[in-house]
């Protein structure tokens, strides 16, 4: 990697693709760090996440109290929401101020609540020396409390606008979406070629 925008992109699509594999609502085996899916794409070729994470920040993004586990377990069983991670490409043509843009993005999770509702959950990385607006009990954002004016650093604000865009692409699709949540992980750049979550 040659600079820290490469070192953010990669972490994200690395823990993208943790994310995705771990908060499977339909996967019924534990997921483990050798698991041929956990891939993500690297200056054109396919490249497993070994190359970039080791096997003990694996498990501790993974951890059962700690990590993606809570994050399962407060969604699953606390909320009673079901978790659907297969990337659902959004794309409609949307009028603002006059004009037609066409817009189009893919969505991180998607999960239903017990009276059929639907939420928007994006994954997202930060650098651990951001300061990000975020619940840290849940590690969450729910959107519609970002208060823009208190912000230090406005890449929460900028999240905000990505998901408030998603809602509005569902909405064109016919899908109404009752709330947008940002699901947090901080990033250390620890090395060259390596970082921790």
């Amino acid at each position: 990697m040659t600079n820290k925008t490469n070192e953010s992109v990669v972490a994200g699509s690395v823990y993208d693709v943790i994310c995705r594999h771990f908060l499977d609502g339909t996967r019924t085996t534990p997921l483990k760090y050798d698991d041929p899916r956990l891939t993500i794409y690297f200056y054109g070729e396919e490249v497993h996440i070994s190359q970039f994470i080791d096997e003990d920040t694996f498990n501790k993004i993974c951890n059962d109290e700690t990590g993606l586990g809570r994050v399962k377990k407060y969604y699953e069983e606390i909320l009673g929401w079901k978790l659907c991670t297969t990337p659902y490409t959004l794309c409609a043509e949307l009028l603002v101020n006059g004009k037609k843009f066409l817009v189009s993005g893919e969505t991180d999770c998607i999960a239903v609540d017990k009276e059929g509702k639907l939420h928007l959950i994006d994954f997202k990385t930060y650098s651990t020396y951001s300061k990000l607006y975020h619940d840290t009990e849940h590690e969450t954002s729910n959107l519609y409390d970002i208060d823009a004016e208190k912000q230090t650093d406005n890449v929460a604000v900028e999240y905000a606008e990505q998901l408030a865009i998603y809602k509005l692409l569902l909405r064109a699709s016919g899908k109404q979406i009752q709330s947008n949540e940002l699901l947090f992980f901080g990033i250390a750049y620890a090395k060259k070629d390596n970082f921790s979550i």
